[in-house]
């Protein structure tokens, strides 16, 4: 695991892809994932849906600059009281 504190998003991810060798790149947490999202630097979305009421915290899809961005859903897990969704991001 490796942490990149400076430089935004996209410093971060071209680090891990570089110290991975061109492998998969997993970021984590709202705020990561929308700036990720507003830089165009996602190919693939996974939301691991849970039925809980937090009644509060970082809503997922707040802060994206160009919506609507277009989601192709690739796939549908339903596991023990979750259900993991895949999305590809379309670009154009």
């Amino acid at each position: 695991m490796h942490f990149v504190t400076e430089g935004g998003i996209s410093t971060a991810i071209a680090k891990g892809l570089e110290l991975g060798g061109g492998q998969t790149v997993v970021i984590g947490s709202a705020d990561l994932t929308q700036q990720a999202l507003n830089e165009g630097l996602l190919d693939e979305l996974t939301v691991d849906l849970v039925a809980a009421m937090l009644g509060e915290g970082t809503r997922f899809f707040d802060n994206l600059k160009a919506t609507p961005y277009e989601l192709e859903q690739t796939s549908v897990r339903p596991g023990n009281g979750v259900t993991h969704l895949g999305y590809r991001v379309v670009k154009h």
